[in-house]
């Protein structure tokens, strides 16, 4: 015959899975005394901490260090690629010359007309910016080609073979190609780069050409290629922007003084109200991280934020109007940093919201404007315990 015990160890295990799934599946969670560190004998308390300081950070992406390169328009995003091939089979005479692509992915649909056109000076794939994008000879066309969505596997771009011949005889200079796309098409191909783990997915010259009166082809892989991408800049009483391609970041300074240095830290979430009109993405759900911040004041030219520990990742999907943490993990995460900030352990330099992917989540998200107010604009919930009062005898 079962016992009491049994039975009851039965009902708590019982009521822990239901409570467990709960927290899984909804983005409301319990708010448990012992959830971000020791369970405290003690009064419990809930503060709002709105953000006490908040700043827009717009800088110019590099996509020399990408798995992958973007070439398009989609919505007011543009990208542009560039490209060096500078190894060549020895004493050889090209015949044809393509550029190949394996695609990634692409957005839109239609056709984009793309140009291939030379590049007139030096340039550093880890350094270029789409304001210092080096010159192109935009008169000179090395080749053109028709991009459709209906391309599922490969795009290509005919190169002139007489410019080919001329970068392996060091008769014509050659500081690389610049792929751009013709006016403004809602396009935007996704391509690999040479970065890419798998060079079969790199992108390639690939070239027929005879050497020693024999004919021969061969793939020529980039020893250097890059995206640069753009959006024009917000408007300043606009929503604040988070977005992915395009490193959109926003800073936030909370003023944790309201939660005593004694306190256990119970829970901690994290919200925006989410300006649904101002906020777009191709897929769902977005990947959104929220870390902090290694220094205050903010250095905005070399903004350094924590990327291996002290980071909290969570989703925005289609129909939501409010940016909250739904994984318990992440709620312990962001509780466990908090209690070491509120301890002193951690410095409190703010945190940054960025995209969890910014080379692949495309779209952006945009925030209501409204700092200091705890009811739609960014606030951390957190729930914490103070340890009683100990009396005398």
């Amino acid at each position: 015959m079962t016992s009491n015990k049994t039975i009851l160890l039965l009902a708590t295990l019982a009521l822990a899975a239901i409570g467990f799934n709960g927290c899984e599946n909804s983005k409301d969670l319990p708010l448990e005394a012992g959830l971000g560190g020791q369970s405290t004998v003690g009064s419990l308390h809930e503060a709002v901490l709105p953000a006490v300081e908040i700043q827009q950070v717009r800088t110019e992406l590099n996509g020399g260090a990408s798995d992958f390169i973007f070439v398009g328009q989609r919505r007011d995003l543009r990208a542009k690629a560039l490209l060096l091939f500078d190894v060549f089979p020895d004493s050889a005479v090209a015949t044809d010359a393509e550029l190949r692509f394996v695609i990634a992915r692409h957005y839109g649909s239609g056709t984009m007309h793309v140009f291939a056109h030379p590049v007139t000076e030096p340039w550093d794939e880890y350094e270029v910016r789409w304001s210092s994008f080096p010159a192109v000879d935009t008169t000179t066309f090395l080749g053109e080609a028709d991009w459709t969505v209906a391309d599922s596997q490969t795009v290509s771009i005919p190169l002139d073979t007489a410019t080919v011949n001329g970068w392996m005889r060091g008769t014509v200079e050659n500081h690389g190609v610049a792929i751009l796309p013709a006016g403004y098409v809602e396009i935007l191909f996704r391509l690999f780069s040479v970065e890419t783990v798998n060079t079969d997915l790199a992108p390639y010259l690939w070239m027929h050409y005879t050497a020693n009166g024999k004919v021969d082809s061969a793939r020529i892989f980039p020893s250097a290629d890059l995206f640069v991408a753009t959006r024009p800049e917000p408007p300043e009483d606009g929503p604040y922007m988070i977005s992915g391609l395009v490193a959109d970041r926003i800073l936030l300074k909370f003023d944790l003084s309201s939660v005593p240095s004694a306190a256990t830290i119970n829970s901690v979430q994290f919200e925006w109200s989410i300006d649904t009109t101002a906020t777009f993405f191709e897929d769902s759900p977005i990947l959104v991280a929220l870390q902090r911040v290694q220094s205050y004041p903010w250095d905005l030219a070399n903004l350094a934020f924590d990327t291996n520990v002290n980071i909290v990742r969570f989703y925005l999907a289609h129909g939501d109007d409010i940016l909250t943490i739904s994984s318990l993990d992440e709620v312990r995460r962001v509780t466990d940093m908090m209690q070491r900030l509120v301890y002193g352990v951690l410095s409190d330099n703010g945190f940054v919201l960025k995209m969890g992917d910014e080379d692949t989540d495309f779209g952006w998200v945009g925030f209501v404007r409204a700092p200091g107010d705890s009811t739609v604009g960014p606030r951390l919930v957190v729930t914490y315990t103070i340890p009683p009062t100990v009396t005398g005898p």
